[in-house]
């Protein structure tokens, strides 16, 4: 018999092309493409189509979820537990906690599918949420949209190779496909019927069986409903901030190498960055130490203090990983930036690093 095979056409998102050397895992708010700027309330209207009501139970379902992520958190932290396969440590030893008024900002979460260090994320509290926007029946601006699906059906034989007592024959089986395609389309207006951002799309979900097994042929509904899945996340992560698990890289050389496996295989981030602070106090010139403290500021959220390390690994040796990362800088101030124009959010982190809970 020939096994389920369901073809949903959607863009899935590859996981980041990183190295499978060390690095540290950072769960931080993201910015959405299309922020609603100035909504803080929104109405979940209807969805017309006879799966409408689908979608609008998603949708709320989804922007009322507090841990909403987007989709390459999971697989972010999958490659990086995968590369490293190191022992979890206990407690809160490896947030990245050096030198700051108040430690208490960074959190290690844990994530309970991995059994690496490196899937301890450091969760920032920057003063972000990914909740701007309150639900209810009186909203600064109202979302909905329509589902509307078409089905295809079609018959056809092939031939099959069968084998019994000892001889192998041919045989023409008949086989059924049913297929679904379904056009979505939502729009978000404000009280005044201005259009704020919509969007249209088309989804297809198919099964096909052959014989015997064309019986349990997935029916229209179910086609309709898997193509359907994930929907409402997916919209609710491009009108609404959403959290983003992301990896730092570490550099490492001799010069850096313990304290580097200090961070990433230990867990102890806090006595692997001031090692490396002393480093390169020792050395201004060492490119490793330098980029490697910028990838420890970026971690803390400290975007000032990270550009000047990755600038100086630059200037030192022309740092490739600093060039990437200046980028991913510039980037995250964009974000930043577009947060606080549409929801007023502040970010609350200190632009550079206190080193002063470094000893020595």
């Amino acid at each position: 018999m020939r096994a389920l095979s369901l073809v949903l056409l959607l863009v899935i998102p590859q996981a980041s092309a990183l190295d499978i050397g060390p690095g540290i895992h950072v769960r931080q708010v993201a910015a959405p493409p299309q922020p609603l700027s100035g909504v803080k309330s929104l109405t979940v209207g209807k969805f017309s189509g006879t799966f409408g009501s689908l979608m609008s139970e998603q949708l709320t379902t989804a922007l009322g979820d507090a841990e909403r992520a987007l989709p390459e958190d999971s697989q972010m932290l999958a490659k990086g537990a995968a590369a490293l396969g190191a022992g979890l440590a206990a407690g809160a030893a490896s947030a990245l906690t050096f030198g700051l008024a108040a430690p208490s900002a960074y959190t290690a979460v844990n994530d309970a599918a991995t059994n690496s260090i490196e899937s301890k994320r450091v969760q920032l509290d920057d003063g972000l949420t990914i909740m701007p926007m309150k639900l209810g029946s009186k909203g600064d601006a109202t979302i909905s949209g329509s589902v509307t699906e078409r089905k295809e059906e079609a018959s056809y034989t092939k031939t099959e190779s069968r084998t019994e007592n000892g001889y192998t024959y041919e045989v023409k089986v008949l086989c059924m496909k049913r297929s679904v395609s379904v056009d979505l389309a939502w729009t978000i207006v404000d009280k005044g019927g201005k259009e704020l951002a919509s969007a249209e799309e088309t989804l297809r979900a198919a099964d096909d069986r052959c014989d015997a097994d064309v019986s349990n042929l997935s029916s229209t509904d179910a086609l309709v409903a898997y193509a359907l899945r994930g929907k409402g996340l997916t919209i609710a992560n491009n009108i609404a901030p959403a959290w983003r698990t992301f990896r730092v890289d570490l550099d490492t050389d001799k010069t850096v190498k313990d304290a580097v496996k200090l961070a990433t295989k230990d867990g102890d981030r806090a006595t692997a960055a001031c090692q490396v602070k002393a480093v390169y106090d020792a050395d201004a010139k060492n490119a490793v130490a330098a980029y490697d403290l910028g990838a420890f500021a970026e971690a803390g959220g400290h975007l000032d203090a990270a550009q000047g390390y990755y600038e100086a690994a630059i200037k030192a040796k022309k740092h490739k990983g600093a060039e990437k990362a200046l980028a991913r800088l510039e980037t995250r101030r964009a974000e930043l930036a577009a947060l606080e124009k549409a929801w007023g959010m502040k970010y609350s982190i200190s632009p550079e690093v206190d080193w002063s809970g470094c000893a020595g």
